[in-house]
């Protein structure tokens, strides 16, 4: 298995835990339904199949009866609802005094016990105080799902939840075990249902379900964003204990720091704690960092005699101290302003996290539609022209693309827009390179325009719309034309043949490989063909690379076919020797790569999983948590951001 792969199962494993845990203990109560026939055996709690309430259909295998879904049936039998009764768990939220006014939910166990047949895949969706779906309030899916393997016997997972609301808010049930099919997968369907779920479906059988309270519960405070350290040693850190019941619990409580890297333990501790009833404690614990990288550090606890009542894991790393580095030559693409980065909410999170990883450069976008919502009015959003501001003052440069579609104007409501409305376009071009005059000089056209395949004829005249406004809009800004993926040598050739070049200040490319290593990629070759066509044709026009990068992806939401693959560890490696083309070879002159965080719609996909840092709406994660590519980042900077290349030597791929 790779590390990404194992890493993907650590980040939620606080969520999500494989095995079936012991009881807490013969006086832990707990509520329970055992679906051994159409009317369940419950205990505490609630249950019914489909919104509708129908009857369910039973099924005999492996020697025990059990409720078993129906796929093909939206609204009735392909989900199961419960509603733990109010007297054992009820709405027990609470402020925790954050600037957010973010609540604090029971901690529960939800233990399914289920046939693995060949084929199926469920998870939960269950009431929680956050909000991670978006269509109803409160509503919270467990991140990854499980997926039936075959081995046809009876099993049982355990979702352990730490934001529980179970205030009936869910069609007046507290959580929704939800079976999940291929659904619709077209490309161009926006409706598709959870795309990260396209895996072989199939009709499942529930044999119970058990909630129980989690006794002890335990939270990493280290005070830093993304529990993302700078510099190595000793890092003193909180943890809060908080005791769930009534009861004086004796527990040994135990840590442990894995590095994500070797895949091993680097240090480990144990004391013996005892926590009062109702009591929260907040201990101190310091932890020896000794080298830069990823790690998990697992707490656990477990009373004398041996029973798991705590284990949670918690993403850190240690990175360089780079508050006065600035690679001019290096940088990453943001959507900083835009609502799947939370619209501007994390701006001077992101901003310092940006700044940490040596970046001299942000590549984001003001879009036309945002910036002219009535005809002839400009202006850029607030969220926008605050982000930035703020990367400006921490001394990082924006490069702005100049892009996206209109819907007052006909022929512009989506791309490519007709030549009817080019003056428009060239219009918002002038007007937002002279709002941001001082602030941004460099302008980039059209993000990856030869997908439209409209010749190289109209580009040119889309070319020449950008260059013209922003040239009268601030005579002394810069155009970075083409902004092309997989390096198109022969559509550049013919814009270059036909004069196009004379609109570019610098060129700019998105050299991405499916092989995914630059050593042995095609992205050597492409950009030498591109320098020799600069040559050719061009002036002193720089190339850039405006975006490369490798996503962690587990699946396509397309297809459902397992992509690229890339691990942790390999985009922070490929990264580095990026860099090294770019810079040491002469390659290019800047490298941006994309993307500097996670995107929060789409867990499972490709394009959501190219980033450094790991999404904001990580709930069942760490939010902003640092992966390889940030720390290896950040220690090529203040390496390199002032070395002067001198002879290179390419041998043997490497």
């Amino acid at each position: 298995m790779k590390i990404k792969k194992a890493l993907l199962s650590i980040a939620v494993i606080s969520t999500l835990c494989i095995q079936q845990l012991p009881a807490f203990g013969a006086d832990n109560n707990f509520a329970q339904a055992v679906l051994n026939s159409a009317s369940a055996t419950e205990t505490l709690i609630d249950v019914w199949a489909g919104e509708s309430k129908v009857t369910p259909s039973l099924s005999t295998v492996g020697g025990k009866t059990g409720w078993v879904t129906d796929k093909s049936n939206n609204e009735s039998a392909k989900n199961i609802y419960c509603n733990v009764d109010d007297s054992y768990l009820f709405n027990n939220v609470e402020s925790i005094g954050v600037s957010d006014s973010k609540l604090k939910g029971d901690a529960v166990e939800v233990a399914v016990e289920y046939y693995d047949a060949p084929a199926g895949l469920f998870s939960i969706i269950y009431n929680s105080v956050n909000n991670s779906l978006g269509w109803e309030k409160h509503i919270t899916e467990a991140e990854y799902p499980v997926e039936l393997t075959g081995t046809n016997t009876w099993k049982t997972h355990t979702f352990r939840l730490y934001d529980t609301r179970f205030a009936n808010e869910l069609n007046g049930a507290d959580f929704v075990i939800k079976t999940y099919d291929r659904g619709d997968t077209s490309v161009n369907n926006e409706d598709v249902e959870f795309r990260n779920m396209y895996y072989t479906a199939g009709d499942i059988t529930f044999g119970s379900i058990t909630v129980r309270k989690i006794p002890i519960v335990a939270d990493f405070i280290s005070g830093c964003v993304g529990n993302i350290f700078t510099g190595t040693g000793e890092k003193q850190v909180t943890v809060n204990f908080e005791n769930t019941t009534n009861k004086t619990v004796n527990t040994t409580v135990s840590y442990e720091l894995v590095s994500v890297q070797t895949n091993t333990a680097v240090w480990n501790s144990s004391l013996n704690e005892t926590f009062y009833p109702n009591q929260t404690a907040r201990k101190a614990v310091t932890i020896p960092f000794e080298k830069y990288g990823t790690y998990i550090l697992k707490i656990s606890t477990s009373a004398a005699d041996g029973v798991v009542s705590t284990e949670r894991e918690f993403e850190c790393s240690v990175v360089v101290d780079n508050e006065n580095v600035r690679d001019d030559r290096f940088g990453v693409n943001t959507h900083l302003w835009e609502s799947l980065w939370g619209g501007g909410k994390y701006t001077e999170t992101l901003t310092d996290l940006v700044a940490n990883s040596g970046s001299g450069w942000i590549r984001d976008s003001v879009r036309w539609g945002d910036y002219e919502k009535n005809a002839g009015e400009y202006k850029i959003p607030d969220s926008a022209m605050n982000a930035i501001d703020t990367a400006i003052s921490k001394g990082i440069n924006v490069l702005m693309i100049l892009h996206g579609t209109n819907d007052i104007y006909k022929g512009a409501e989506s791309f490519p827009y007709s030549t009817d409305v080019l003056d428009e376009f060239e219009l918002y071009c002038e007007n937002i390179a002279r709002d941001l005059t001082g602030k941004v000089e460099i302008f980039e056209t059209i993000n990856e325009y030869h997908w439209q395949s409209l010749g190289a004829d109209y580009y040119i005249e889309v070319l020449k719309a950008t260059y013209n406004g922003v040239k009268r809009g601030n005579p002394k800004a810069k155009i970075v034309g083409f902004d092309l993926a997989l390096v198109p040598v022969s559509f550049m050739t013919q814009v270059a043949q036909k004069g196009g070049l004379q609109y570019m200040d610098a060129v700019s490319v998105h050299p991405y490989s499916t092989s995914g290593n630059p050593d042995v990629s095609p992205l050597i070759d492409n950009m030498q063909s591109l320098k020799s066509l600069i040559d050719t044709y061009g002036g002193n026009q720089e190339i850039w690379m405006t975006e490369l990068g490798w996503s962690n992806s587990i699946n396509d939401w397309y297809t459902g076919n397992v992509i690229e693959d890339f691990s942790y560890e390999e985009a922070a490696a490929w990264q580095i020797k990026a860099y090294a083309h770019t810079i040491g070879r002469g390659t290019a002159d800047k490298l941006l790569i994309y993307d500097f965080m996670n995107d929060n719609y789409d867990y499972g996909g490709k394009e959501s999983n190219y980033g450094m840092i790991e999404s904001h709406y990580a709930e069942e994660g760490v939010p902003f948590a640092a992966q390889q590519e940030y720390v290896s980042a950040a220690f090529m900077t203040k390496m390199l951001a002032d070395a002067v290349p001198g002879n290179y030597t390419f041998t043997n791929n490497t």
